[in-house]
C-alpha cells in the first residue's frame, strides 16, 4: 500500500534538506581499507529516478532549439520555453534536478500535473536557477491540489495521472544562451530502474575521498549552515573539481528560502561543473552497490536534530558489525577524520522521514550526460 506524504512530513522533510549542522554524534572513528579500482562507465545508479536527455526527448518549444546535445535559445531570442511530457506514470511526490551551463542566465524547471478527471494543472516552478548569484531562489508555489515545498512537490491523494515537465531559458548577462543537458525526475512510486544482488559485491569498499569540516575557520559564521554545500564540494574534489567550500555554498544559496540546503540547487551545481548529478532514492542495497561500484553518495539525514548532509564514501565489517563511511563535515576542523557509523543507526537516521521506504540522495557521476 502507498504511502502519502502528508504536510506534516513535507515540512519535515524541507528541515531535513535545511543545513543547521551543529549538533554531535557518535560511534566515530577514522579507517584505511583500500578500494579496487572502480569501473563507473558500466555503472547504472538509477533507482528510482529517470533521466532525460534533452536530445532524446520530443516536445514544444517557443523560441528554443536542441543543438549539439542541449537545450538553448534560438539566436536572436533572449526568453524561451520547452515542454515535455513524463513517461513515469501516477506519481504522489516529485524531487527535480537538471545538469545546465546557466552562462550566467537562468534556468527554471516546472512542473503540470493532470488529475485522474483529465485536467491539467498550472506550472509549478521549482525557481530560478542560475550560477549567477542572488538569482536563484525557491518560491514554494501550490495550487488546489498541489504544493511545491522548496524542492518537495507533492499532490494530494487520488489527484495524478501523469506529468509534464517545463524548461524556461532566459538571458541575464552577455549574448551566451543557456544550456540545458538533461533533467531527472524522482518518485517513489516508480518501479525501480535495476535490482541489486548484493551477495556478489565486496565485504568492504572504501573511496578516498578528501576530508573537509564545515566548520573550517575561512568558512565562518556560516559554517554550522553549510554541511549539503560541503558535501556536494567534497564529492567536486573527489571528480577532480576542486572548489573552495565557501564558493560552493554561495553557489548553492538559495535566495528565497535564505539557506544552503535546496536539493534541487545542489545537484545543479554539481552538474554546472560538467559532472552528472541528480537526487534519487536508495535503500541498503542500492547504497552498497553505488559506494562499490566507486561513487560516492550524499545522503539528508537526521544525524544532527534539524537535519543534515553527509558524504557516504565506502561501507566495512568491523567484528562481525556493518558500517558505513562517512565523510561527514560536521567535525573537528582541527584534524577532521571520517567517522564511522553502524548501518542500523544510519539508516534510523536517514530513513526518518523515508518516501515508501527510501532515503533522499545526491548522486554523483563523473561526466555529464547529455
Amino acid at each position: 500500500m502507498k504511502r502519502y506524504i502528508s504536510i506534516l512530513l513535507l515540512l519535515s522533510l524541507m528541515l531535513s534538506s535545511f543545513a543547521a549542522c551543529g549538533d554531535g554524534k557518535t560511534e566515530e572513528s577514522s579507517t584505511s581499507e583500500e578500494s579496487e579500482e572502480p569501473v563507473k562507465e558500466e555503472s547504472n545508479l538509477h533507482y528510482h529516478t529517470k533521466t532525460y536527455l534533452l536530445k532524446d526527448t520530443a516536445g514544444e518549444m517557443t523560441n528554443t532549439e536542441i543543438k549539439d546535445g542541449a537545450l538553448r535559445l534560438k539566436e536572436g531570442e533572449s526568453k524561451g520555453t520547452y515542454v515535455t511530457e513524463l513517461d513515469i506514470g501516477t506519481f504522489e511526490t516529485i524531487l527535480a534536478s537538471w545538469n545546465a551551463e546557466t552562462e550566467k542566465g537562468i534556468v527554471e524547471m516546472s512542473v503540470s500535473y493532470q488529475t485522474t478527471e483529465g485536467q491539467w494543472s498550472d506550472f509549478l516552478s521549482w525557481g530560478p536557477w542560475s550560477s549567477k548569484r542572488g538569482i536563484s531562489r525557491s518560491t514554494s508555489p501550490k495550487d488546489e491540489y498541489a504544493t511545491l515545498a522548496i524542492d518537495i512537490f507533492t499532490v494530494n491523494k487520488g489527484y495524478t495521472a501523469s506529468g509534464k515537465i517545463k524548461v524556461k531559458l532566459e538571458l541575464s548577462r552577455g549574448d551566451k544562451s543557456p544550456k540545458v543537458y538533461n533533467f531527472s525526475v524522482t518518485t517513489p512510486e516508480m518501479e525501480k530502474q535495476q535490482t541489486v544482488d548484493v551477495s556478489a559485491l565486496p565485504e568492504s569498499f572504501l573511496n578516498d575521498v578528501p576530508m573537509r569540516s564545515q566548520l573550517a575557520p575561512e568558512n565562518g559564521a556560516d559554517g554550522n549552515r553549510i554541511c549539503s554545500p560541503t558535501t556536494v564540494a567534497m564529492a567536486l574534489e573527489f571528480m577532480g573539481k576542486k572548489k573552495a567550500t565557501m564558493t560552493a555554498a554561495k553557489d548553492i544559496y538559495d535566495n528565497g528560502w535564505e539557506a544552503y540546503g535546496n536539493w534541487s540547487f545542489a545537484v545543479a551545481y554539481a552538474g554546472e561543473q560538467g559532472l552528472t548529478a541528480y537526487m534519487d532514492l536508495y535503500d541498503r542495497d542500492m547504497m552498497k552497490y553505488a559506494l562499490s561500484q566507486g561513487y560516492v553518495i550524499g545522503c539528508s539525514t537526521y544525524l544532527t536534530s534539524s537535519g543534515h548532509l553527509v558524504l557516504l564514501s565506502g561501507y566495512t565489517v568491523i567484528d562481525g558489525v556493518e558500517y558505513y563511511i562517512a565523510n561527514d563535515p560536521n567535525v573537528n576542523a582541527k584534524d577532521p577524520q571520517r567517522t564511522n557509523y553502524t548501518v542500523e543507526y544510519f539508516e534510523e537516521r536517514w530513513l526518518r522521514d523515508s518516501m515508501n521506504g527510501y532515503g533522499v540522495v545526491y548522486v554523483f557521476g563523473d561526466k555529464r550526460e547529455g
